[in-house]
């Protein structure tokens, strides 16, 4: 051959062909490619993947893997990791998901969901301020907070020490209602349960501010105890009603009983 001519090798066709020199020839290959030379060595997606360590039952080692989604959307998610256990039908017996996503308010969350069948789904979250939200009944060994007061406030217990210290009582600052007048004595209603039900008695403390000393209600104080008790079989001769209290000298004090 006199006339140079070139040779070419067309991967995705096994087709021969006949060469005579007399023009270009476009050839194509038989069999399959190995992995030795740049092929996956297999004729099929499975195979190929298991041929790379990439099959089901393979246990693959990445040092980093990035799973990259990109939206604009309000509401979207980043690219997610999913685990499902099928029985030997196939069918879903449990899955979960761990993604990241932008919720509503545009806050960026790390969720973790849970399915057992495709009816059931329960989710936990963290947000990016360091919450952890789930959607059902915490269930642990114990639990440590860090702040200790600002979880009984928001639970609203008192701790171990208030109560010890007998300081665990509800605690209420009543101001004069508008329209109160000066010199006048207005009602306080301590609302017990209707019947007597085992309660014990409870401690009312009423007490006024300091003012000044010539005035009625100067550091006045009313310190007893209330229970619940119906009048008409209560209704004795020697039981008072006590309708008021005024101001009292410092140190004299005076106490109502049924004697």
């Amino acid at each position: 051959m006199k006339t140079k001519r070139s040779l070419q090798v067309d991967l995705q066709s096994d087709n021969a062909i006949d060469f005579d020199g007399s023009s270009n020839a476009l050839l194509g290959i038989k069999g399959i490619l190995p992995i030795t030379h740049g092929g996956l060595g297999a004729s099929s997606v499975s195979g190929g993947r298991t041929n790379l360590g990439l099959g089901v039952a393979d246990v693959p080692h990445l040092r980093v893997s990035i799973l990259l989604n990109s939206t604009d959307a309000d509401l979207a998610a980043s690219g997610i990791v999913s685990g499902y256990l099928n029985n030997s039908a196939g069918v879903q017996r449990s899955r979960f998901r761990i993604y990241s996503e932008i919720r509503s308010g545009n806050r960026s969350w790390l969720t973790l969901h849970l399915q057992s069948d495709t009816n059931t789904n329960k989710y936990a979250g963290l947000d990016i301020d360091g919450n952890f939200l789930i959607t059902g009944d915490s269930k642990c060994r114990a639990l440590e907070p860090t702040d200790a007061a600002l979880t009984r406030k928001n639970i609203d217990v008192y701790s171990k020490a208030e109560v010890d210290l007998k300081k665990g009582m509800k605690f209420t600052r009543v101001n004069a209602p508008s329209g109160a007048e000066e010199g006048k004595f207005y009602p306080v209603v301590i609302k017990r349960s209707a019947t007597s039900n085992g309660e014990l008695a409870s401690r009312v403390i009423i007490s006024t501010a300091s003012r000044q000393a010539a005035h009625r209600m100067n550091n006045c104080e009313f310190n007893g105890f209330v229970m619940p008790a119906g009048w008409s079989d209560m209704r004795a001769v020697r039981i008072r009603d006590v309708l008021a209290i005024s101001g009292c000298r410092t140190g004299d004090s005076f106490y109502c009983d049924e004697q």
